[in-house]
C-alpha cells in the first residue's frame, strides 16, 4: 500500500504473528497501522 512503510513490529493476536506497517502521512495519535500476517503470500 502505497505510504506505508514497515516499523520493525510485530504484533501476536491468538498465536498469528503481522509485520506492522505505519502510514507517514498520518497523524501519530491516529493509530493509522496496516497489519500482515506473516509467512502468506499476496497477489
Amino acid at each position: 500500500a502505497a505510504g506505508f512503510s514497515d516499523s520493525a513490529i510485530d504484533r501476536t493476536v491468538d498465536g498469528i504473528t503481522y509485520d506492522v506497517y505505519t502510514h507517514g502521512d498520518a497523524n501519530t495519535s491516529a493509530n493509522v497501522e496496516l497489519w500482515v500476517q506473516q509467512e502468506i503470500v499476496m497477489l
